[in-house]
């Protein structure tokens, strides 16, 4: 991983205004910029709900935990993850190969899943009559036959 380059004054500004305009559009709670390594670089909105500096470090492994299950999965990359929760939700998206943006909003906002059209996949897959219900079990592998 490459080290950042010097940040000036006037380049935080910069990343402030867009962050600040980010998140009125989405009418996100807090944005956060930080790099791979999970150190704060700047951020917009809300900073006295969340510990920041901490939610920096934990979202950047949380983020690499997910590249290592990319990989298992023989894919190059996630470039993004997704964290619902009942009260706030995380969307985390890979900037660039050195930053990363965090975008915490409440979870019934403008991002939130349950305001997306929700259809089937065109696999069909899962079935519109499955339930635990009408579930065939799974064959026990203990079983001779």
């Amino acid at each position: 991983m490459a080290p950042l380059p010097q940040l000036l004054e006037s380049d935080v500004q910069v990343l402030d205004a867009v962050l600040r305009e980010l998140l009125a559009q989405c009418e996100a709670t807090t944005v956060l910029l930080t790099d791979q390594a999970g150190f704060l670089i700047t951020h917009q909105g809300d900073d006295r709900q969340f510990d920041l500096t901490s939610m920096a470090a934990l979202a950047a492994g949380a983020f690499m935990a997910s590249q290592s299950i990319a990989h298992l999965l023989q894919e190059s990359n996630f470039s993004s993850t997704y964290q619902q929760g009942e009260h706030f939700s995380l969307f985390m998206r890979c900037v660039d190969s050195g930053c990363m943006l965090l975008v915490i909003f409440p979870a019934k906002g403008a991002w939130a899943p349950s305001n997306t059209t929700r259809t089937r996949p065109a696999n069909g897959w899962p079935p519109s009559s499955a339930s635990p219900a009408n579930a065939t079990p799974a064959p026990d592998s203990t079983s001779p036959n």
